[in-house]
């Protein structure tokens, strides 16, 4: 699932020949390709796991729905976990989800930049989102949005509207998970903490696990003073971490949906854990995160994600960090 370091250096030096500004790059599939033809619409491409995780499946539905709007929009899923989740945030959007192998001819491809070195033939433009290389103060799915948006000349695209359409997504979804609760893993009686201490990229980041003993005993805090359980949440092959005394519910290797609506139950009061998808979902649904980040290496880096991409979704306080 995850690229490596060396690897997407090598791919960002092949695609920086379509960039167009901070965060957007632009290649013409062929020389007749012409002018964009918007009401051909647009299909968002997220068939590659290694370049579009679960967060970035986030960053990029602001865009669809003020998109779709005005214009046809669809997307691509081949994994069965991002499909399910999109299928899942996209309810009620009338944004459609194709399925392997299926495509909108002539339509205006949107994924992430490393992908602009596929073929899509048929596809006339193709548009790249994200990898930014400098400073952003917006949260980052709003700016994404504004950069096409400036490129394209859509002038009914605004912060203001991407803000409203982030509201009524995040509201949408909260009334999903009250009428889906059926579907969440079982519940313990009492109230728990939603805790996800695993690094699904950049596990470099954290080779000797300091940061995630940190982690481990901001959830043991948590939990003691809300007198809480504390669920571990993770994928198949996440390592146990020792933690079996009676307060710990290993929830490891569960179905994703399953853990989608565990994290909207009421008797979730809080989580904790890395800058990374359940961040962010906790954010759209108005719950309580507490952060460790896992850092950047660079200065211009780690402002990105202190100023925009930790706070993409974060609508109520500021993000606090262990």
């Amino acid at each position: 699932m995850n690229n490596s370091v060396i690897s997407s250096l090598l791919i960002r030096l092949r695609v920086r020949k379509f960039r167009i500004t901070n965060s957007l790059f632009h290649r013409a599939n062929t020389q007749d390709a012409g002018p964009p033809d918007l009401q051909r619409g647009f299909l968002f491409d997220f068939t590659d796991p290694r370049y579009i995780h679960f967060g970035d499946l986030l960053f990029f539905i602001p865009l669809m729905l003020s998109l779709s709007d005005h214009f046809p929009v669809a997307c691509i899923a081949t994994g069965n976990h991002h499909r399910r989740l999109l299928e899942f945030l996209l309810t009620g959007t009338g944004i459609d989800i194709l399925g392997p192998g299926q495509t909108r001819p002539g339509a205006h491809i949107v994924t992430n930049p490393y992908l602009l070195l596929n073929d899509y033939t048929g596809q006339g433009h193709i548009y790249g989102l994200g990898t930014p290389d400098g400073p952003i103060s917006l949260p980052y799915p709003i700016f994404l949005a504004m950069a096409l948006a400036t490129h394209l000349g859509l002038e009914f695209m605004s912060v203001a509207l991407l803000q409203e359409k982030i509201a009524s997504w995040s509201a949408r979804i909260r009334l999903a998970l009250q009428a889906g609760q059926e579907q969440q893993a079982p519940m313990p009686e009492q109230d728990a903490v939603f805790f996800s201490p695993y690094l699904g990229s950049g596990r470099f980041r954290d080779l000797v696990n300091l940061k995630r003993r940190q982690l481990i005993a901001s959830a043991r805090s948590i939990a003691a003073k809300k007198r809480a359980k504390i669920i571990v949440v993770g994928g198949t092959y996440d390592p146990d971490m020792g933690l079996t005394d009676d307060n710990i519910i290993d929830m490891r290797g569960r179905d994703l949906m399953q853990m989608v609506y565990l994290a909207g139950s009421e008797k979730i009061i809080a989580g904790v854990g890395f800058d990374g998808f359940w961040m962010h979902f906790f954010d759209l649904i108005h719950k309580p995160y507490t952060v460790k980040f896992r850092g950047r290496l660079t200065p211009v880096a780690y402002q990105l994600h202190i100023d925009s991409v930790n706070v993409s979704f974060l609508s109520q306080g500021r993000r606090n960090y262990l």
